[in-house]
């Protein structure tokens, strides 16, 4: 009794109501675009199916489905802060600049690992991870995989910064990472800096945050003894090497 019922609603899916019927070529349906994690660039898939019980449509037998990001997904819109804080979503850098945000791969979202360890498809499942890819157009190859908020993404500490921000405050022994004429937002330890800017010229805050360097200071009305002077203001001059 319940193999006759199983015919019957194969039959009844595939002959009463045929979904395929009104494709005459492959090319009526649009592809399926996935990202590949290597390249970084969308390539099309096909997996269309009738229904559950025929299977795939007569004529259209498609490519097998990778596990891959699908493309033009909610999180291109996003821009690099908000990919971040958004689940499912990664962001991937061309060079040391913010590309895109790109989703994640349907076995994901995962987090947690080493994600330096990671190879480009493994970097794809996590969304705590940036995928770093050499500069190219669209994109290059992918590189390299990297853990959020590292120097991978944090930026140079010797760009010149351009644009209308606010400097971020940063603890002794790190420096405000900048990028494309910003701040990034991230203070990198001088440890992992791609350069070191010199002691002079720093603005105060950042010459006392640096301590291989010294502000200088000078004051006025001061009053001065053979111990020292002292001075009702002091007022920043330069910065110099310890």
């Amino acid at each position: 009794m319940r193999t006759t019922i199983i015919a019957f609603l194969v039959l009844a899916g595939c002959d009463d109501q045929p979904p395929c019927a009104q494709y005459d070529r492959a090319e009526d349906i649009a592809a399926n675009e996935l990202r590949n994690p290597f390249t970084g660039q969308c390539e099309p898939f096909n997996d269309y199916y009738c229904d559950n019980e025929c299977g795939p449509c007569p004529g259209f037998a498609g490519n097998a489905m990778p596990d891959w990001g699908q493309c033009y997904s909610s999180c291109e819109s996003l821009g690099e802060t908000q990919c971040k804080a958004t689940s499912g979503c990664r962001a991937a850098y061309a060079g040391t600049s913010f590309y895109q945000c790109w989703s994640v791969a349907p076995s994901g979202p995962v987090e947690g690992g080493n994600c330096t360890t990671f190879d480009a498809q493994e970097c794809s499942r996590h969304d705590d991870c940036i995928a770093k890819h050499a500069v190219g157009s669209p994109i290059g190859g992918f590189q390299s995989c990297a853990p959020e908020g590292t120097v991978s993404d944090a930026g140079s500490c010797v760009e010149a910064v351009t644009c209308a921000q606010t400097q971020p405050v940063c603890p002794p022994d790190t420096i405000a990472g900048r990028r494309n004429g910003c701040w990034t937002g991230y203070c990198i330890p001088l440890a992992q800096c791609d350069a070191l800017p010199s002691c002079a010229g720093l603005a105060e805050m950042q010459c006392i945050s640096r301590t291989d360097c010294h502000p200088l200071y000078v004051g006025s009305n001061c009053t001065c003894t053979m111990t020292g002077c002292t001075c009702q203001t002091w007022t920043y001059d330069s910065c110099e090497k310890k």
